[in-house]
């Protein structure tokens, strides 16, 4: 009789897991464009709630039972009473910032002034403990940016394989632009809720990236980044200083007028004893925290156990530590750091997706994460607690698709190195069977929930096809940022493109060996430093059967030679080399130089509203004229990504492409 119940048991339980998957819905664009987003955490200073911004609106949840948001108004960056008894935001309408409070025990909202027509937050809104009331900096320029526009044209140009039209028709001088001309002065402004007017702070003020108030709100530290003149290639630099609120000029800290490059958020300690900030000792190389004591003291670097980057910092609320973001490979973990002591703990789940975080003033946290299966999860760790809970799942619909299984992946190059990525198999992947695979080479890729639309993701699973991430040390994806500068430089060399492709096709050939893939079925996809690199692979093999490129560079010398004037990015993370100093290089790593090496199929795509759109055209009528298979589309009202509208068109386009190959 027990053998005929536990039988019984377990017939219904296999029929139920039947029912439970066949119930699942396939992963479509319109699932993917209705995820939900969260942002500008805040947690009241009792932690006792946290408030955050989705969709626009402001909403509220308590931090002590199971999270039911409370829908407050639309508005962004709410901030709490230093008593935690009121929360203000800013709500922008007709151009303007209004600043409204919220009172929790009336449910009333309050507007307390506005800051001037066209002028833009620069500080969070800090909140006098003496009398409540508000005050906030803003930047606001009197020349408005001269922006370049299009001429109409039709919404879709498609340039087939075979063509004999130059995809150049149609296409304006001006369409490949689309940038900014110069970087206007702008004038810092302080708004005070006692007189709801707005007075100036600083004119004439110079590129300021970030701006912070002391404690007693009687002085603001900030980051400028220095000016780098147009002609010969300049190091760039940054500088940390003070100001004081009540208007009286900036005032360089003398300890850092030597900063590493790239000082940036730089954030006082509740009790206004340090500052910390983060900085790069080499162009968008490995980002580090430093701490100093007060205005003269000393930099100190923290040093941590984990490898990469940090990416955002927030003091504890006794001043004694710093809860921070990591980047650590395919990890963004969260982690508290002791102030001196350089004593570190990891505060969640390793390989996930901390998105931001907030911290109270008795030491409580809260954080967004994402996992392989799982989008924007706001969780909440007590003080002292062990173990964080989740307060709210924005997109608690995940669970009911059909998902590819993702995980992380590593395996070694021909040189030793130890590389990773992420791997998604196809949704119902079955042991055993070899499945077509996509590469998206895009780099610096987390172990994230893969719905990004423009980007490969999970309605390319649900197709049938296994997904690769490879977290590759091509320059142009600033990979010293997530991997650390030493396991990084090595790909700083004469031609930086052999271990660009060494690292994305040695992660390939595991996959093979593994017997997850088939390798008469492999393609690429790449959409920005992703279609970069698509291009560079084109040039360098010929395994994969087709290839989609959408706002990639093709020639790096053209790409410099059109640049803004004050835009030294491409030498950047090349170590400071420009086309004067190393022409070869350029060539090197420039597909357009290599025309003949090509032999893919390949799908171009671009917005004429692109910076990059001169890239695919020039690609484009290259590859034509040598008779290669290439096709390419323009979308003459899009820019570097596409509206949702056109989505719809691109990824029809797409899977119909990839069929046919």
């Amino acid at each position: 009789m027990k053998l005929a119940v536990c039988l019984v048991f377990a017939v219904s339980s296999l029929v139920s897991q039947s029912m439970q998957a066949q119930t699942k819905v396939a992963v479509t664009l319109e699932g993917l464009l209705s995820l939900k987003r969260a942002s500008d955490l805040s947690l009241s200073p009792d932690g006792h709630f946290l408030s955050f911004v989705e969709g626009g609106e402001v909403y509220v949840c308590s931090t002590e039972v199971t999270c039911h948001p409370n829908q407050i108004a639309k508005g962004n960056v709410p901030q709490w009473s230093p008593n935690g008894d009121l929360l203000a935001f800013f709500q922008n309408t007709d151009a303007r910032s209004t600043i409204l409070i919220w009172d929790p025990k009336t449910a009333t909202l309050t507007h307390v002034g506005a800051l001037d027509t066209g002028a833009t937050p620069k500080t969070p809104l800090w909140w006098n403990p003496e009398d409540n009331s508000i005050e906030v900096v803003s930047e606001k320029s009197d020349t408005a940016d001269q922006i370049i526009k299009n001429v109409p044209a039709p919404a879709v140009l498609v340039f087939p394989n075979g063509s004999g039209e130059s995809a150049l028709s149609g296409l304006t001088a001006d369409s490949p632009r689309g940038s900014t001309l110069g970087r206007p002065r702008k004038d810092l402004y302080l708004f005070s809720s006692k007189t709801g007017k707005s007075t100036v702070l600083l004119k004439s003020s110079p590129d300021v990236t970030s701006l912070n108030w002391s404690p007693d709100g009687k002085k603001l530290v900030g980051a400028i980044r220095d000016s780098r003149p147009a002609g010969a290639y300049v190091e760039p630099s940054s500088t940390i200083f003070v100001l004081d609120a009540n208007g009286g000029g900036l005032h360089r800290l003398r300890s850092v007028a030597t900063s590493p490059w790239g000082a940036v958020n730089p954030r006082w300690s509740p009790d206004g004893k340090n500052i910390a900030y983060i900085a790069s000792a080499t162009p968008y190389g490995e980002d580090t925290l430093f701490v100093q004591a007060g205005l003269d003291g000393h930099p100190s670097r923290a040093h941590i156990k984990q490898t990469g980057s940090v990416m955002s910092f927030v003091w504890g609320g006794d001043s004694k530590s710093i809860v921070m973001q990591v980047a650590n490979g395919v990890t963004r973990p969260v982690v508290r750091l002791s102030i001196p002591s350089g004593d570190s703990e990891q505060l969640n789940d390793t390989e996930v997706l901390t998105s931001q975080f907030s911290v109270s003033k008795h030491g409580d946290i809260a954080w967004i994460e994402s996992t392989g299966s799982t989008f924007e999860v706001i969780r909440f760790l007590p003080f002292k607690g062990s173990t964080s809970v989740v307060l709210d799942n924005l997109n608690p619909q995940i669970s009911g698709w059909k998902l590819g299984e993702q995980d992380v992946v590593r395996w070694k190059n021909k040189g030793g190195d130890l590389l990773e990525g992420i791997l998604v198999k196809p949704a119902g992947y079955q042991a055993g069977h070899r499945y077509p695979l996509i590469v998206d080479p895009y780099g610096n890729r987390v172990n994230d929930f893969k719905g990004i639309p423009m980007l490969a993701n999970q309605m390319l699973a649900g197709k049938g096809y296994a997904l690769f991430f490879p977290n590759h040390r091509g320059p142009q994806t600033f990979a010293a940022q997530n991997l650390g500068n030493a396991y990084s430089k090595s790909s700083w060399t004469s031609d930086t493109g052999i271990l660009e492709v060494e690292d994305i096709l040695s992660g390939v050939d595991a996959l093979i060996r593994q017997g997850v893939v088939d390798p008469d079925r492999l393609y690429l996809y790449g959409v920005s430093n992703g279609a970069s690199a698509v291009n560079l692979l084109l040039s360098r093999t010929s395994i994969f059967k087709a290839a989609v490129s959408f706002g990639g560079v093709s020639d790096w010398f053209n790409y410099y030679m059109y640049r803004p004037a004050d835009d030294w990015t491409i030498p950047d993370f090349l170590i400071g080399k420009t086309p004067q100093k190393d022409l070869s290089l350029y060539v090197g790593i420039s597909p357009l130089y290599h025309l003949d090496s090509i032999s893919t199929p390949l799908l171009l795509v671009t917005g004429d509203k692109d910076t990059r759109a001169l890239q695919a055209v020039l690609f484009y009528d290259g590859l034509r004229r040598l008779g290669k298979p290439v096709t390419l589309i323009r979308y003459s009202a899009e820019g570097h990504g596409l509206s949702d509208t056109n989505l719809h068109d691109y990824w029809a386009r797409i899977e119909k492409f990839f069929s046919e190959h």
